[in-house]
């Protein structure tokens, strides 16, 4: 009676959850989760803009480019921006995690082989009369009941979580693409970009007549590079918001068809989504090693 109990939950829990393989929601939470890891390598914050740019004389001369003004230079309110931007990675990037844990098979996978290999048919043959064959097939079953019910949990918790959290997670995923784009990618960097035209515009107007050819070149040459520094931020960091945007569709595509993560349409999309994410973090890191010329 208890074997049929037990053979009955199985076939409820697999038609409930289909038995389903869970890779692809684990190929998308993972993509998202390591994409994420990545934002530091934008390589460009509030706390650098303010060090480079508040924090400087208001037109350097050539014998004193980073002299402090004469009030203490307060770069807080920026070390607060960068803060929050990372706690909202940390949130997200967490999330993330755990939604690839819980898809995971691997992590949450039994075999109870080594189990049955203790059990040695023959050293008590004259107590038991079993035959190894049984012993493999008890392994195998334990093996069976083990992780087909724990398939059919992963799947229920999935689902419980994923409809649960959505609405929050959009709103948080909202809140750092409007952090990343509209402040440090088009305020930060931005800004970044024309007060660095303004400066070397305005060193060259008062130092014109002290600087030689070579110094002028050099000038030049530093301006280029830190030019080149700021657009290569620029472009990480707009590489980095695309990813952002398709996390963001993808966990709304996944919550809408959390009843549907068995069909194959359902699973195309998920995994298109991871594809589009692998894609882009490529070319973020190919646009990382591209180094700078002048």
């Amino acid at each position: 009676m208890k074997r049929i109990s037990i053979v009955l939950l199985i076939f409820t829990m697999c038609n409930i959850s289909a038995c389903v393989n869970l890779d692809h929601i684990y190929s998308f939470a993972s993509e998202s989760e390591s994409i994420l890891l990545s934002e530091s390598d934008i390589g460009y914050s509030f706390y650098q803009s303010c060090l480079e740019f508040d924090c400087i004389a208001e037109q350097p001369t050539l014998d004193n480019t980073l002299k402090l003004p004469d009030k203490e230079c307060n770069c807080d309110t920026f070390l607060m921006a960068d803060k929050t931007i990372l706690i909202f990675n940390k949130i997200i990037s967490g999330y993330l995690g755990t939604m690839a844990n819980l898809s995971n098979k691997k992590r949450v996978d039994y075999n109870y082989t080594d189990l049955s290999k203790s059990i040695d048919a023959e050293a008590i043959r004259g107590k038991l009369n079993i035959t190894s064959d049984q012993i493999n097939a008890a392994s195998k079953l334990a093996t069976d009941i083990t992780n087909k019910l724990l398939d059919a949990y992963r799947k229920k918790k999935l689902h419980e979580v994923i409809t649960s959290v959505n609405d929050d997670f959009q709103k948080v995923m909202d809140a750092y693409i409007i952090c990343i784009r509209d402040f440090l990618r088009d305020q930060i960097i931005e800004n970044s970009l024309d007060r660095l035209k303004n400066n070397y515009s305005t060193y060259l107007k008062i130092n014109n007549r002290l600087l030689s050819a070579e110094g002028k070149e050099k000038v030049l040459n530093d301006y280029l590079n830190k030019k080149n520094n700021l657009e290569k931020s620029k472009k990480l960091a707009t590489k980095y918001i695309e990813s952002l945007q398709v996390i963001k569709a993808g966990h709304q595509t996944i919550y809408e068809e959390s009843s549907h993560l068995d069909e194959q349409a359902v699973i195309n999309m998920i995994l298109k989504s991871a594809t589009n994410i692998k894609t882009l973090k490529e070319e973020f890191q190919n646009i990382k090693k591209i180094q700078p010329s002048n």
